[in-house]
């Protein structure tokens, strides 16, 4: 570049997230901070306007915002920067990321039920047939049968060893790590002793 003449205007950078590959997740019906823009920025001045374009029709302005997601599902966020130079033709950048938008498993541990015990064959078999996850994602079913015993998976069975009144509790855990991956259901099992 020759002494004298002005240095070409940079584009600022906009950062709204991570990629799809790493999507931010988010909890449906609760309120959530807008992604990371931490990376947004300018080379050669300052950034004055953040604008957030949802794919579901909402638009958003500042550098954070909070918005509430009433369904399940990816949801596209396009973050749109402007920076200070006032030219149109490098003032804005732009960026995409995409937010998992994450809902509450369905659970069911079945009806309750009365079990004879005492017999080599009493045990008792559940099934977590009627437990699904709205995103598709799999999940970890963790059984608690009220007697100290626990096992996993989808179909498992227990014997128990004393009567009583016995509440016998799944609990599905999907793999993002929200409270609202995590749903429970309980049925009430009476352990007769046989006579």
């Amino acid at each position: 570049m020759a002494a004298g003449q002005p240095m070409p205007m940079a584009r600022p950078t906009a950062l709204p997230g991570p990629s799809a590959m790493a999507a931010p997740a988010a909890a449906t019906g609760r309120p959530m901070c807008s992604p990371n823009r931490a990376g947004s920025g300018d080379l050669d001045g300052q950034i004055t306007g953040w604008r957030w374009d949802f794919d579901d029709g909402v638009t958003l302005n500042g550098a954070t915002v909070t918005r509430q997601f009433d369904a399940a599902g990816p949801v596209g966020v396009r973050l749109t920067v402007t920076d200070n130079s006032g030219a149109a033709a490098c003032q804005a950048g732009e960026d995409t990321a995409r937010i998992k938008v994450n809902g509450t498993p369905t659970v069911d541990a079945g009806p309750d039920r009365k079990v004879l015990i005492g017999a080599a064959h009493d045990d008792l078999r559940f099934t977590a047939a009627g437990t699904t996850d709205p995103d598709g994602d799999g999940l970890t079913l963790t059984w608690d049968f009220g007697d100290m015993a626990q096992a996993q998976g989808g179909t498992v069975s227990h014997a128990y060893t004393r009567p009583g009144d016995y509440a016998v509790t799944i609990t599905a855990r999907d793999s993002t790590g929200l409270a609202c991956g995590i749903a429970a259901d309980s049925a009430a099992i009476k352990a007769l002793a046989r006579k």
